[in-house]
């Protein structure tokens, strides 16, 4: 049996630890076509939980558009990644694509078969004349267009949204969104780990988004429920641990969901059952591969740390 514990990204498909409350509050503001303001600290599993809920939503038949803003570098690279969330998406639709094709004109689509056997998908602009603010325009106004003609329930997850605060005149890229945002017939989900960045966005008065969205704090995971969801993964993957035994795996970590599941995958490797002889092999391993983590560890005790 392989390892049923994740240190990337949880797939949608993978066994997820509680959040049901979440799932089921954040799909109905997606119905709804409410902006949401998501936030935690970096790990929380904000991504994968937005992803899940996307996941639900394009089961029902919605348009899930996801696009990531980490590391974005200009405003002409805001606007493409946005036309390439589209393109994604729709590349497998016919309809929906053709539809895409037609209405966003500010990028156009390449296809390029990768080594995999799959498909790689990049952008560019289909004019060298535009650039920064008018091409950002330009795309919004596009995926406003695509959002009005698609006939669907549109939700599109915008990831370490504000990341965009580093681009030159940032202030009118927020102006420029905004604008475009509030008339568009879509959900949006600004999803973040920079929280004083991010809320000062949406929540500053003299801001362009100040109070258009929901703030939703993600919340630590019950201790009770992230212990049951340790035992029973290891249990269904051949390998013996209570519950006392998985509480005090996670009380080392102080039930953060990233590195519980990352303690938890250095202690499946190291035994066959959990003992507190696996955690602690676990946890040096976990102190070793990352080594800020050690500032949480410090305040454990028991295992020598």
């Amino acid at each position: 049996m392989g390892n049923p514990f994740y240190i990337q990204e949880v797939p949608v498909g993978a066994p997820f630890c509680d959040r049901e409350g979440e799932l089921k509050e954040l799909e109905s503001y997606a119905v709804a076509k409410a902006n949401v303001v998501i936030y935690s600290p970096r790990r929380y599993g904000k991504t994968s939980l937005v992803r899940r809920i996307q996941a639900g939503l394009a089961a029902k038949g919605a348009v899930t558009i996801f696009a990531d803003f980490f590391g974005v570098a200009s405003i002409d690279d805001a606007a493409a990644r946005l036309a390439k969330a589209v393109f994604t998406v729709t590349h497998s639709k016919e309809p929906l694509w053709k539809t895409a094709l037609r209405v966003i004109r500010s990028f156009r689509p390449i296809l390029k078969p990768d080594p995999s056997g799959g498909v790689s998908l990049t952008v560019e602009p289909s004019s060298t004349g535009t650039s920064g603010i008018e091409l950002l325009e330009e795309t919004m106004d596009s995926l406003g267009e695509f959002i009005a003609v698609s006939g669907r329930l549109v939700h599109i997850a915008l990831d370490e949204f504000q990341e965009i605060v580093t681009l030159k005149e940032s202030l009118r890229v927020e102006a420029v969104m905004r604008t475009h945002i509030q008339r568009h017939q879509a959900s949006y989900f600004f999803i973040g780990s920079r929280r004083r960045i991010l809320l000062a966005i949406f929540n500053e008065r003299q801001r362009p988004f100040f109070q258009s969205a929901v703030n939703y704090p993600l919340k630590p995971l019950p201790s009770a429920a992230l212990k049951q969801f340790i035992s029973l993964q290891f249990r269904e993957n051949g390998k013996r641990c209570t519950e006392d035994t998985a509480g005090k795996l996670v009380s080392l970590v102080e039930c953060h969901p990233y590195y519980s599941q990352k303690l938890a995958f250095f202690v499946y490797e190291a035994a066959v059952e959990v003992t507190d002889g696996a955690i602690k092999e676990g946890l040096d391993r976990l102190v070793s591969t990352e080594r800020p983590v050690s500032m949480v560890i410090e305040k454990c005790t028991g295992f020598g740390h």
